[in-house]
This record gives C-alpha cells, sequence and structure tokens, in this order.
C-alpha cells in the first residue's frame, strides 16, 4: 500500500516534469493529488504506530 502510494507520486512528478507541457492541466493536478494521497496515509500509520493518537496522553494522565 505505502510503497502503491509513493510511486503514484513519483510517476506523477515524472510525468510533470517530461510530459507536463502535452497534458499540463492534468500532470499539474496529479501532483498535489498523490502527494496528498501519500500524506494520509503516513498519517495512518503515524496513528497506529503512536497507539491510536498522535498527541498521546500527558504524564500522569490516566489510561
Amino acid at each position: 500500500q505505502s510503497t502503491r502510494h509513493a510511486a503514484k507520486l513519483a510517476l506523477a512528478v515524472d510525468r510533470l516534469l517530461n510530459d507536463g507541457v502535452r497534458n499540463l492541466d492534468a500532470n499539474r493536478n496529479a501532483v498535489p493529488t498523490a502527494a496528498a494521497d501519500l500524506a494520509n496515509f503516513a498519517m495512518m500509520v503515524a496513528d497506529v504506530v503512536t497507539a491510536g493518537g498522535l498527541a498521546g496522553k500527558a504524564e500522569g494522565e490516566a489510561a
């Protein structure tokens, strides 16, 4: 899953750099969309590995 999102972003950037002028609108819009997908996936992973929350519990706070 994570490699698919990273590959999608890499492909979008590659297309923008190498084929951008021929299909500029689609290529320009693909990069932020793919970047957002990858960022969302990364945040979900971070949430899971921090026991369900990025902020965590304050010291001395009950579970």
